[in-house]
């Protein structure tokens, strides 16, 4: 007669195997026979339906196990679910997750805080938390690794945080780590998106510049009741209705700001910080890269690639898809083809968009709508 740990065995089998149907067949037939089903077989099952992602199962299953409240969820369960809330963005849902852990006296592990990070590094407007759950990491005695700098790029890389990354990116190499593939895919991104970083901090500086010249205005008593309203409408009606939100989010970007310099007073190197040329930069760590012998793979080409679009250096990132491609071996792919004509329709250049144009074509990519768009603009050039 099958007993628990005969089920336990069988399930993990199955799990490992991908064949998460049968995994909850033997589930539900454990259930039936009123065996007990401990928190490995449940965590198993989350594991598995994440990585195959079927997120919404997985919390079904964990709904199922704190719904039966047989024994506290422990932290390998905990942890399960926060990878789950980082896969799908759902940041606030892992915080939450985070605070009944330390309800229950549970103690996070070192991978329960590096998914938390993860999980704050999916989006551009919550990675910045990340750097305050490594100070809490850092104070309960944990010591931070690879996949924590990992984690921290990820979202720097994002949001185009050149400062905050390459803070992290000092503290790892001045510690001894070697940054992977996907540190230096981060770094890409990063130099990448920097523009874009600055441009809406420009924006929620001047929304909290603006914010205060009206609560300035009413404080002083300096406006007549008439042309207050006419002042309150037109700043709710450019603010839109969530004005106490945006503000918020633009007193944390004044917070990375001075973060940022924080940072550069504790050591970062200068002149990488106040290098205006970012295709340079880039450069720089794909020698860098290659001297370690770090593998290159389609998506660090991709972000390589996009720190020339991104900083109008068409010459040059034709050369990067012309050259570096096909010296590794890549095929290009759609987003691939769609930076090209984006270069193509810049240059003004509609032989060679014609010519890579129908390279796409040949090789059986469908462009999506951009890629068309491109194409069009340039002809009509």
């Amino acid at each position: 007669m099958p007993n628990v740990w005969h089920y336990s065995i069988l399930v993990k089998t199955l799990v490992g195997g991908g064949r998460l149907d049968a995994a909850f067949r033997l589930f539900a037939q454990m259930k039936n026979d009123g065996l007990y089903i401990g928190q490995p077989i449940y965590s198993m099952l989350i594991s598995g339906c994440a990585e195959k992602g079927l997120y919404e199962k997985s919390w079904e299953v964990f709904d199922s196990l704190v719904r039966e409240g047989k024994e506290v969820v422990d932290e390998v369960t905990y942890t399960a679910m926060i990878h789950v809330c980082a896969k799908t963005q759902k940041v606030e849902r892992a915080m939450l997750l985070l605070d009944e852990m330390y309800r229950n006296h549970l103690r996070p592990t070192d991978v329960t805080y590096n998914m938390i990070i993860y999980s704050c590094s999916s989006r551009v407007d919550t990675y910045h938390q990340g750097f305050d759950i490594l100070n809490h990491m850092r104070t309960h005695g944990f010591v931070p690794d690879l996949t924590t700098y990992s984690c921290l790029l990820q979202g720097c890389g994002k949001a185009g945080d050149l400062a905050n990354a390459y803070a992290v990116w000092t503290e790892m190499l001045s510690r001894g780590i070697q940054p992977n593939n996907r540190c230096y895919t981060s770094m890409m991104w990063t130099l990448a998106n920097k523009r874009t970083f600055e441009r809406r901090r420009g924006r929620l500086q001047a929304k909290i510049s603006r914010y205060r010249e009206r609560d300035d205005a009413k404080h002083l008593g300096t406006i007549s009741s008439a042309s207050k309203g006419s002042y309150d409408n037109e700043f709710e009606e450019s603010m839109g209705s969530d004005v106490i939100e945006e503000v918020d989010l633009a007193m944390k970007e004044v917070q990375e700001s001075t973060r940022r310099l924080e940072a550069e007073q504790r050591g970062v190197e200068a002149n990488f910080l106040l290098e205006k040329d970012q295709v340079i930069l880039a450069k720089k760590l794909f020698r860098e890269m290659e001297t370690n012998q770090v593998p290159v793979d389609p998506i660090f080409l991709r972000a390589f690639l996009a720190v020339f679009v991104n900083n109008d250096r068409h010459e040059e990132a034709l050369h990067v898809v012309e050259h570096l491609y096909s010296r590794f071996g890549f095929r290009l792919e759609v987003s691939e083809y769609r930076s090209i004509l984006q270069l193509c329709s810049s240059l003004g250049d509609f032989p060679l968009a014609q010519a890579y144009w129908f390279k796409m074509r040949e090789v059986g990519l469908s462009p999506d709508a951009s890629t068309y768009m491109y194409f069009v603009h340039t002809a009509a050039k």
